[in-house]
């Protein structure tokens, strides 16, 4: 008579539920990243969006806040205009020397000479 430590069904039940307790932890740690990837950038655009706000240069650029197409790589979307692009390079020289949480880019910043601010309809 077999015991039931050494059966094939106990084995299999152990195997599906270490697979699944597995599965699980792996989503809750991946949760986890995401949960603090957006803390921090709500902490970084109450930063630095007051910055933007006071220079005058920036005051139509927008911190949009986290966003991400995969959550092993999370950015943070940066949208408006500037006047010239000495100034677009000044801000870029911002956003990166601020150290942004995660990846973030002024490349969508446009440089509008006008720099009447964003066309709403």
């Amino acid at each position: 008579m077999k015991t039931r430590v050494g059966s094939k069904a106990f084995w299999i039940a152990a195997a599906l539920f270490a697979v699944f307790a597995a599965f699980w932890g792996s989503m809750e740690l991946i949760g986890f990243k995401q949960r603090r990837d957006k803390a921090a950038v709500r902490a970084y655009i109450d930063r630095v969006q007051p910055l933007l706000l006071a220079d005058t240069r920036f005051k139509y650029v927008r911190l949009l806040g986290y966003s991400c197409d995969s959550v092993w790589s999370p950015y943070m979307p940066i949208s408006g205009t500037v006047p010239s692009q000495a100034d677009w390079d000044a801000l870029q020289y911002l956003i990166q020397t601020s150290r942004p949480p995660v990846f973030a880019s002024v490349a969508v910043v446009v440089v509008d000479s006008n720099n009447k601010g964003p066309k709403t309809p």
